[in-house]
């Protein structure tokens, strides 16, 4: 951040004064005179920047201000003027940016920031690298495979050990987001969290901002963000429902009677919980043994409707995450409670299709980008909950493993 300002807030007055304050190049802050992009070399050097500071805390590249010199007539990394970049086509210089990026760096920066500001009848371009949490970022232009860090002199390749600990990271961080899931299923099953929550035939959904680690907590007292998150995170296959903020952040919540039946938890690091028990079904069926009409009453869970509700309500946390960028990549960790001798779908009653497990963990997903296509990332996990049913795979997708869409 400069001036503790996230640079998706950023305007032509914060870099109007980042110049005239000398703000100097640091760990998060780097000056261009020009954007280079012809020559191969160049467009490596641009590749080394962007990802020294994605494999470090994020950052700022400012394209368009010259540098004071020092007596030997080199740059000495404060500003000098606003001069800006002459391009024919802007929108066209970002597409171009955001397409080159998007195919030269592996694992993919998500959510990067291009901006053009318009000041003082000149272009300033700013590219915004917001930090990121998954594995160490590997420029792949021309088969080059290096990875760099940022730090306050500029760039550097990262060496063996220092790779090693991006890698060790991403592995304690993923370990941390297991515990997390383990320690709220605990404290929800025992009636810790919610005590009047109905926890019979019930279904968690977990989705985890590897970037909850961090120690900045969301602002909930926001009425804007606060009325969007109130029409975003509706529980799960809820009608209606309540909402208060509470110790843990923001809830949303349905009542049935006396008993909560879903609810939705942001919580202030920004992981989002969903809960509902509405998406097990109540049946009877009525049939003669000879003498009465007897009723047998037994449970669904139509997985089919379950995965449309999954995907649907993931989409919304995205969108919630948007408002307080939240980036990728995201843990999403689905687990089912009480689904023993459930049938998977009414349809599959009359084949006996029951599930055979009391409690499904399911695997993580882990989702590296906002456009990433959530029902294929859970395909593999929809494929587990049918496999328990004694079902090949989820019919709801094709041999290509894209969804099938309802007529």
């Amino acid at each position: 951040m400069i001036y503790g300002k996230s640079f998706h807030l950023f305007t032509e007055s914060d870099i109007i004064s980042i110049v005239t304050d000398k703000i100097p190049e640091n760990k998060f802050l780097e000056y261009k005179l020009k954007f280079n992009f012809l020559k191969d070399e160049d467009k490596k050097e641009f590749l080394y920047d962007v990802t020294s500071f994605a494999n470090s805390e994020g950052g700022i590249i400012i394209y368009g201000i010259s540098e004071l010199k020092d007596d030997n007539g080199q740059n000495t990394g404060q500003p000098d003027e606003i001069i800006g970049i002459d391009e024919e086509n802007y929108d066209k210089l970002i597409n171009k940016i955001e397409q080159f990026l998007y195919s030269t760096i592996e694992p993919k920066i998500s959510n990067l920031f291009i901006k053009i500001f318009k000041i003082n009848n000149v272009n300033i371009l700013l590219i915004g690298i917001p930090i990121q949490w998954g594995l160490p970022h590997m420029v792949i232009y021309q088969k080059v495979n290096k990875f760099y860090k940022r730090g306050n002199s500029g760039k550097s390749l990262l060496d063996v050990n220092e790779l090693n600990q991006l890698f060790m990271k991403n592995s304690d961080l993923k370990l941390q987001a297991q515990q997390f899931r383990d320690k709220r299923i605990s404290e929800i099953m025992n009636n810790q969290f919610i005590p009047n929550l109905y926890t019979k035939f019930s279904t968690i959904v977990h989705i985890i901002p590897l970037n909850y680690f961090q120690s900045n907590l969301l602002s909930l007292a926001e009425i804007n963000k606060i009325t969007q998150i109130r029409a975003l995170l509706k529980p799960i296959e809820a009608d209606g429902y309540e909402f208060k903020h509470n110790f843990e952040g923001y809830l949303l919540f349905n009542r049935d009677g006396s008993s909560v039946t879903a609810y939705s938890q942001l919580f202030r690091n920004g992981i989002v919980e969903g809960y509902t028990a509405l998406l097990h079904k109540e049946n009877s069926i009525d049939y003669f043994n000879h003498i009465s009409l007897i009723q047998e009453k037994y449970h669904d869970f139509e997985v089919s409707h379950f995965e449309t509700c999954v995907i649907n309500f993931i989409k919304d946390v995205f969108e919630a995450f948007k408002l307080y960028y939240l980036n990728p990549p995201f843990l999403i960790y689905i687990s089912i409670f009480h689904p023993i001798n459930t049938c998977l779908d009414a349809r599959l009653r009359i084949w006996k299709k029951f599930f055979t497990k009391n409690e499904l963990l399911l695997p993580p997903t882990i989702i590296n980008d906002f456009n990433a296509k959530i029902d294929v990332e859970l395909k593999d996990v929809f494929d587990i909950i049918w496999q328990t049913g004694g079902i090949l795979c989820s019919p709801n997708f094709n041999p290509n493993g894209e969804r099938i869409k309802k007529q």
